[in-house]
């Protein structure tokens, strides 16, 4: 249902080297792959489309690297 409350984990491991010249990190979002719907609209019922949802973007993972000079 749309507008109820919504259950969202997103988390950051990561690590830096002793000397703190280069470290990274894992990130996820949507750690438990939750989707909501977020929206509703009937805008496409003029063309016979009975109506359409929009929903929370899913589970998504990126890499972080850092380094100093």
């Amino acid at each position: 249902k749309v507008g109820q409350a919504r259950d969202r984990v997103d988390t950051r491991l990561g690590w830096t080297a002793p000397a703190d010249h280069w470290g990274f990190a894992l990130i996820v979002t949507n750690l438990f792959d939750r989707r909501y719907v977020s929206g509703l609209s009937k805008l496409s019922a003029a063309v016979g489309v009975p109506g359409t949802a929009s929903v929370t973007d899913p589970r998504r993972f990126q890499v972080e690297l850092s380094a100093r000079l």
